[in-house]
């Protein structure tokens, strides 16, 4: 009977770290990969997440796109909602930071949705699935 109990205990507990996200020391963090067929534009997207205090969510969403046209402006999507817009230099490249009760008042915004594992972030023509 205690064989079964250990055994039943290890199998859930294997389903439930192969299932979670990666997690930061005390939040959540995910990533995706930005891509999309007949464009050379790459990007990626990083989402993390932490409790500061008991009532105090920081948030820091983070995208970055390459081999975009140059001195464009494109919309930055997540799950269909337009949370922000990015541009690119010359050289086509381009990185913007929101944060949500961070340090930096220069990436600072007011809001943003609480994202989870399978939210799609699209910019411009690619998109990426966070995970």
């Amino acid at each position: 009977m205690l064989k079964s109990l250990v055994l039943a205990l290890s199998v859930l507990s294997f389903m439930f770290l192969t299932a979670a996200p990666a997690l930061a020391a005390d939040g959540l963090r995910l990533e995706a990969r930005l891509s999309g067929s007949g464009t050379a534009m790459k990007g990626q997207a990083r989402y993390e997440e932490r409790a500061v205090s008991r009532n105090r969510l920081q948030q820091r969403f983070k995208v970055q796109v390459e081999r975009a046209a140059p001195n464009t402006t494109y919309p930055i999507l997540v799950n269909g909602t337009k949370v922000g817009s990015i541009t690119t230099n010359t050289f086509g490249r381009a990185e913007r930071e929101m944060r949500v009760n961070g340090d930096d008042p220069s990436k600072a915004v007011r809001s943003f949705p609480r994202l989870k594992p399978g939210a799609v972030v699209t910019v411009g023509t690619i998109s990426g699935t966070l995970r």
